[in-house]
């Protein structure tokens, strides 16, 4: 996978993620799956999807066969802080009506944690010590 076919790949996500918001939102209106809300929410998960993939490939490249583990362990212990931190957020600042809102969140965090799961999956592959600082990766 080079790094034009993580871009690539990345916005269709972001696409499929856009249309399932816009689903949501003729579906189940009252839960608001088109707001700020998802918006900053979609926002998060694309940089937490752009800096796992850029992480990866550093630690997948690396001489110590187990910082590939540790950074997704760190990842997973750090996302799920975030979202727990956005939930809550939200539901000081925003005061929403219903809980519905937390369908869209749910949807947007199985997107793209199965992106991201794909993605890691691709990069593990690397071999340690190879390659040229993650511009073009082939796997």
């Amino acid at each position: 996978m080079t790094t034009k076919t993580f871009w690539s790949l990345l916005g269709g996500t972001i696409l499929i993620a856009g249309a399932l918001l816009l689903l949501l939102d003729v579906l189940l209106p009252q839960s608001d799956a088109v707001s700020q809300f998802t918006m900053i929410c979609t926002a998060v998960f694309v940089l937490i999807n752009v800096l796992a993939y850029y992480l990866g490939i550093g630690a997948a490249r690396s001489d110590n066969k187990y910082r590939f583990i540790h950074l997704m362990m760190i990842l997973i212990l750090v996302k799920m802080m975030i979202c727990v931190a956005l939930v809550l957020i939200y539901v000081r600042i925003g005061q929403p009506a219903t809980k519905l809102f937390v369908i869209p969140f749910l949807a947007i965090y199985i997107i793209f944690t199965i992106f991201e799961i794909y993605v890691l999956q691709r990069v593990a592959r690397i071999k340690p010590g190879s390659g040229s600082g993650g511009q073009e990766v082939q796997i």
